[in-house]
């Protein structure tokens, strides 16, 4: 194969190149972005033409092939110490000048000069494309001696140790870039959008696998220790000689329905959880009283609000009417109101408020309990984060539910998050839409 079969070959892998990124941000089969990795890397380590990757942020040569390394007179590993600008001898008016003949010809590749280490400056031929690989925009640079039209003159000259310049071949210069500055920004502006794709993809397959560790740790551990309480207190309740006792049954039996409730709110939890990861939750907008369906979750807590002889007082403005999915709300509200009580002490206080804001209303769960430490407050509502705290009767519970919240009050327009002091107690707050009239 001559030289000029070789340049056109090489030229014509470069084309395949651009057209495979430019169409990358469009293609879903991940079996074809591998195919298209691995065709340019085949590519890539031919030697029919000098081939760099340089970094457009810092201009360092990340990569280079064979014919580079014969081409510069250095070793792989000596190519990669150096930046592009070490390489390129363009002065910045040579620079200017040349992109303006480039364009005025009509041109797929720059002309520039380029230091071997030997010190001779080499006239090339620079045609690039910007791609993505290993998480990085790079630019390819595809580089041939420039032989092709002797009518366009270049100073060439050789660089001396003596601090002699003798007239030969030369180069000078900065990073330049081959394609029409329009296209490249095209290129980078793919590739971020491709990037930023995969990138969300693999964030949304990292938080599918955290969720099936937390499904699967809140069967095996919190499940059966639910199960393991009713079957003991039931195991009481089955002897013959317990009944001698009324104040034993009675307490006994408050204790396997306190224990039944917890079941029940935390198979709730993972019944929803599990029909949100199958994107199985159909939202049903509603206009409601959120005053009255607060109201009605608290009744559902009255004996155990009785048990630890906590006030719960709900000052939700007795009028405020808003547009969102009643039973997502619901939960949510069960879901603070039951994380308020197991926070808060004997003889504590829980407290519902409201506060209407710019179209929004701010709706909060406060209690004076055991509150959080500041350092946790950042892991709460998070999959990646298995904080749990221990409750006022040293249990732990799933941490499941705060995760169901922000869910929900995200998919209904809203925002969640906590405000607490350790010691003092929590406030758990959210906003959702106001009901339009």
């Amino acid at each position: 194969m001559t030289d000029k079969q070789r340049k056109e070959q090489s030229i014509h892998e470069l084309n395949l190149i651009k057209r495979d990124f430019r169409n990358l941000p469009q293609i879903e089969d991940e079996l074809i972005i591998i195919d298209i990795y691995k065709r340019f890397d085949k590519i890539f380590s031919k030697s029919n033409a000098v081939k760099l990757l340089v970094n457009p942020e810092n201009g360092k040569i990340v990569d280079a092939n064979a014919k580079a390394c014969e081409f510069y007179g250095c070793t792989y590993h000596e190519l990669l110490m150096k930046k592009i600008t070490e390489i390129n001898k363009l002065k910045e008016s040579e620079v200017i000048e040349e992109y303006k003949k480039q364009q005025e010809e009509n041109r797929d590749y720059f002309v520039n000069k380029q230091l071997t280490l030997d010190g001779v400056i080499v006239p090339v031929e620079v045609r690039s494309v910007l791609i993505a690989k290993n998480d990085q925009n790079l630019f390819f640079f595809l580089i041939h001696e420039y032989r092709d039209n002797p009518g366009y003159e270049i100073e060439v000259k050789l660089e001396t140790h003596d601090d002699e310049i003798i007239e030969n071949k030369s180069d000078s210069g900065k990073l330049m870039f081959a394609e029409d500055l329009d296209i490249i920004e095209k290129y980078a502006s793919d590739l971020i959008s491709m990037t930023k794709k995969l990138a969300k993809s693999e964030q949304k397959l990292k938080e599918l696998n955290l969720s099936k560790d937390r499904f699967f740790s809140i069967i095996s551990h919190d499940l059966k220790n639910s199960f393991t309480a009713i079957l003991g207190l039931s195991r009481l309740l089955s002897s013959d000689n317990y009944y001698s006792n009324s104040e034993n049954v009675k307490e006994t039996s408050g204790l396997i329905y306190s224990s039944s409730q917890k079941l029940y709110s935390l198979l709730e939890n993972l019944l929803e959880w599990a029909k949100l990861q199958r994107d199985e939750i159909k939202f049903g907008l509603a206009h409601f009283n959120v005053f009255e369906t607060a109201e009605d979750i608290i009744g559902l807590f009255t004996l155990k609000l009785n048990q630890k002889n906590i006030t719960l007082q709900n000052e939700i403005d007795i009028d405020a009417v808003i547009d969102a999915d009643q039973n997502m709300i619901k939960t949510v509200i069960r879901n603070l109101i039951s994380n308020a009580i197991n926070f808060t002490r004997q003889a504590g206080t829980i407290k519902l408020h409201s506060e209407k804001m710019n179209g929004f209303i701010e709706i909060s769960v406060n209690d004076n309990g055991v509150g959080i430490k500041k350092e946790n407050i950042s892991k709460l509502f998070r999959i990646d984060e298995k904080f749990i705290n221990e409750n006022t009767d040293g249990e732990k519970g799933t941490g499941l539910g705060l995760i169901l919240c922000k869910e929900f009050v995200e998919k209904n327009g809203g925002k969640i998050w906590v405000e607490s002091e350790h010691g003092k107690g929590s406030s758990f707050k959210f906003t959702l839409p106001l009901g339009k009239n």
